[in-house]
């Protein structure tokens, strides 16, 4: 029967890597069926459920996973992501911290808990963030480019462009980098006109 339950999963996986959710979701429920105490069936079941916007339920795929298995970190970071997606920031973020108080160098939940800060306002907490997960993943695009949007608010420009430029470096086809970077351009120009 473990054997069915692992075939099942692995069916939901394939299925979701080709953006088949709704049948990934089928596959984990008959691997759940099998084996309820899966706690990855559980997680990938809620990714799944995230994919269609179906938050609700996700959240309660991730709280399985979790009463399964407290220390699956990527789990706990799901659960973020669909609470944030649900405007519940302050349990995001402690969901986002509960991850990387598990697995400290899980640069994915560094990263999306400095957007979450960015987006709540804590842009100087927003680069700290962003600033661990690149001390974790020195090649982190995603991270430098949202490290230059959040100095960019800051009115770093300066500092913002360099980040840009270093997102760009990693990924050169990068169209929100670019835009971005020269809109921080923009206003260091604005910003030094305005200076006596």
């Amino acid at each position: 029967m473990a054997d069915q339950a692992e075939q099942f999963f692995n069916d939901g996986k394939n299925l979701a890597e080709q953006n088949r959710s709704s049948e990934a979701i089928a596959s984990y429920n008959k691997a759940i069926a099998i084996k309820p105490d899966y706690a990855e069936a559980w997680c990938n079941r809620g990714h799944a459920l995230g994919e269609l916007e179906r938050y609700p339920e996700a959240l309660v795929s991730y709280d399985k996973a979790i009463a399964i298995k407290p220390d699956y970190a990527e789990a706990w970071c799901n659960r973020g992501e669909v609470l944030y997606r649900l405007i519940r920031y302050p349990e995001a973020l402690a969901s986002y911290n509960k991850a990387i108080a598990i697995k400290p160098d899980y640069a994915d939940a560094w990263l999306v808990r400095g957007i979450a800060l960015y987006y709540r306002g804590h842009h100087k907490e927003a680069i700290d963030s962003y600033d661990k997960a690149i001390a974790i993943e020195p090649d982190y695009d995603v991270a430098w480019w949202r490290r230059g949007d959040a100095l960019r608010h800051l009115g770093l420009y300066s500092e913002a462009i360099d980040s840009y430029d270093k997102a760009i470096a990693i990924e050169p086809n990068f169209p929100i980098a670019k835009s971005n970077r020269e809109i921080a351009i923009r206003y260091q120009e604005i910003a030094l006109k305005k200076q006596p």
